[in-house]
Formats: C-alpha cells, structure tokens, sequence
C-alpha cells in the first residue's frame, strides 16, 4: 500500500538551536533517501565499509572502526546509519513549525508520518486519576498506585497544512490512553491502555487509509508503545515508564481473530529516560524517544532523548540527548521537552536528518521541525 500526497509550505520558525542559520523546509516533504542504497554507498565510500555481513556484524559488536568512525552494520537502513553518526555535539536546527488548523489535539502521544500525511495519537482527559497511596517502582511490583479517571483515546490525521483528515476513537471504558505507535507498510499500530501502571492495554491495527480501526490483542499491563517486527515476525512493547520491554508472538489471524502465542518482559536495561514513543527501524530495531524528569539543588529539570534498541537483545545500541524544549524554554511550561511526547525521524539526504516533534501544551500541539546534522557531517 502506499501513500503519496504533494508536499506543502507552511510557515516557518525564525529561530534555530545553534548557531547555523536555519533554511525553512515544507512540511511534508519527502526526505531525499527512501532506501539505504545511498546511505551504503555513503558509508562504503566515506567510512570504509564491511566486506561482508559476518565482518559488519563483528564491527558493530567490537566498537567502532579505525579513525572512530562506526562502521556500517548489515541491519542498518538509511535512518539508523545515520542515527550512529549522531552524538552529544549534534547541530540542532529548527526548520518550521505548525499550528493545528481549527482542531485540539489534546495530549498528544505517539505519531507516524505516511508521505506527506501525519497520524498522531492523543488522550483526552476527562476526569484525572488520583493517587490512593500505595508505592510501586513499575517494574518487578505490580501494584495499582492510582484511579482509573476517565478520558477517550483518539487517532488523528492530518495534512502538512495542520488540517484534520479525520480521526477514530479508541476508547474502551477505563482503557482510554493511547501510546506511541508505529506503521509498518500496511497498518497503524495504537496501543490503549489504563491511564496507570500496571493496569490493562488493547492493541489495534488501524488503516491509515479508513482509519477503520481492529482489536489485535490485549495484554495486563500499560503498554505505553509497540512496534511491529516485521522481519521477526514478533511485537515489541514498552510498559509504563519503558521499565518493561515486551515481546509477543502472535497466531492468525485464524477466523478473523488473532492468538498470542507466546508473551515475554525483560528490565529495561536503560533508565535515563523514559520511552514515549518507538518505530520499527533496520532489521530489528526501534528508534525511541523520551524524557526522564530530575530534581537539582535549582529545580527540577527535563532530561530528553533518543534511543536506537536492538529487538534481539532487548538492549540500547545507540543513545543521543535532545538537549531542546518546546517553545525554547520560554512559553508556559518553560521545561517541556522536545521528545516529552510524540515524535519522527527520517534521513534527508546523507547528511541530516529530520525529526518531528509534537508535545502538547495545555492541550494544543505544534507539530515542530528540527533537522539534526551529525557533527562529523557539519
């Protein structure tokens, strides 16, 4: 199935995080690389490529090739080859922004982009939980710490002009909170969960063309992000907080209706920041954003991040902070996050790469532009 819609100027931001000027960008635009040939050619060329899978597999498991450069790793499609080149000392730029055009966005959660068109997932709350006492860490306990509150779950779509193209309720009683989500060349995977740790989730496939939503499985506990692994054949979660990484395998579907086959969690072996949203990335990785929140002596601070994770060991492979925040630290919630809620990546050319950004405030959403450059590339 594919996708395509024209590209769209919008306006642009005049201001940028480093000291590059930034080139204002169409919103929408189809980045440069669609496919890994040209990032190949870049790394064989540029930064001494494998000979063969087994040598790219033994490099990426060594460390980095000769001069420090990585080298390029035989599951590496364009996005995750370039996400390795990025550092702490990455040029930030913020290309555009854009309004949302006559419609809330609510709080928003995880987001795909198909062509030109954007998907956001987002929970509107109706009525907050509340704390009853009890202390759980989200991780080996699997305490109950607060209310089911009330709220209803939505997927958004819209155009690079910010107009709504339609939208789907996903809301079943007190599971009504949307994670982040993932597309995998057919389907829209939305995760709903409890609006609490340690609660209920159902996972839905949607189509991005219908927005005809389907019930996949269901899993006890809050499943915050899922991502499809299309070459495992397997699903990826990630629990309140990503303190859990599941995994499942599913059966069918088999009369119109899906199994789980075999269900599984392992510890986050990262804690500084909190996952929000992942997409399948390579062969078997997920490309995750996050926050992690923290008290110093002068405040607390928001701490946000990226996060390449290897599907077959559960495990970090790449990890670079957003050292960014909605609104350059100067609207109504100064400390926001770039990467506190939805996000998307995707290559532009060899050289950069475009992230997307949409964290809410008060309800409403820009939909923010970055394009971060590897230092190595500036």
């Amino acid at each position: 199935m594919k996708h395509k819609h024209p590209n769209l100027a919008v306006r642009s931001a005049l201001f940028t995080l480093a000291t590059t000027v930034a080139v204002p960008v169409a919103i929408g635009a189809e980045p440069a690389v669609q496919g890994p040939e040209s990032v190949s050619d870049w790394f064989d060329a540029g930064l001494g490529g494998c000979a063969s899978s087994a040598e790219a597999n033994e490099a990426n498991e060594v460390g980095p090739a000769l001069g420090g450069l990585p080298r390029r790793h035989s599951r590496d499609n364009a996005t995750t080859a370039l996400f390795r080149l990025m550092g702490k000392n990455a040029i930030w730029n913020r290309v555009n922004a854009l309004d949302m055009q006559g419609w809330t966005t609510f709080h928003t959660e995880g987001m795909v982009k198909i062509g030109g068109t954007f998907f956001v997932s987002s929970v509107e709350v109706i009525e907050a939980t509340v704390r009853n006492g009890t202390e759980t860490d989200a991780l080996y306990d699997f305490s109950i710490d607060r209310s089911e509150g009330r709220g209803r779950g939505w997927l958004f779509k819209f155009d690079a002009d910010g107009r709504l193209l339609g939208q789907v309720e996903l809301t079943d009683g007190s599971i009504y909170h949307p994670g982040g989500i993932d597309y995998d060349g057919e389907h829209i995977w939305v995760p709903v969960a409890e609006y609490r740790p340690n609660s209920r989730s159902q996972v839905y496939r949607v189509d991005p063309d219908s927005l005809e939503a389907e019930p996949v499985f269901g899993e006890d506990d809050h499943i915050g992000g899922i991502v499809h692994n299309v070459h495992g054949g397997t699903m990826h979660g990630v629990s309140w907080g990503s303190r859990r990484l599941y995994t499942w395998r599913l059966k069918g579907p088999k009369h119109g209706a899906f199994q789980v086959k075999q269900s599984h969690w392992v510890p986050n072996a990262e804690a500084y920041i909190d996952y929000q949203d992942c997409h399948y990335q390579g062969i078997e990785y997920m490309l995750c954003g996050g926050v992690g929140g923290y008290s110093a002596p002068f405040g607390s601070i928001a701490f946000g991040g990226l996060e390449l994770v290897d599907l077959r060991r559960a495990q970090p492979a790449h990890q670079v902070p957003v050292n960014g925040f909605v609104d350059e630290g100067s609207g109504p919630n100064p400390g926001l996050a770039l990467s506190h809620n939805a996000f998307w990546a995707e290559p532009v050319g060899n050289r950069s790469m475009r992230v997307y950004f949409m964290t809410e405030t008060d309800n409403q959403a820009e939909l923010l532009v970055y394009e971060a450059t590897p230092w190595v590339n500036r």
